[in-house]
């Protein structure tokens, strides 16, 4: 169990959902 992998996928998951929205508005 890597908690920096981890971390890593959830906070670019979390930007590219960001990004997404920010597209949108």
């Amino acid at each position: 169990m890597n908690r920096w992998r981890v971390d890593g996928t959830i906070r670019i998951l979390l930007g590219a959902n960001v990004i997404c929205a920010l597209w949108k508005l």
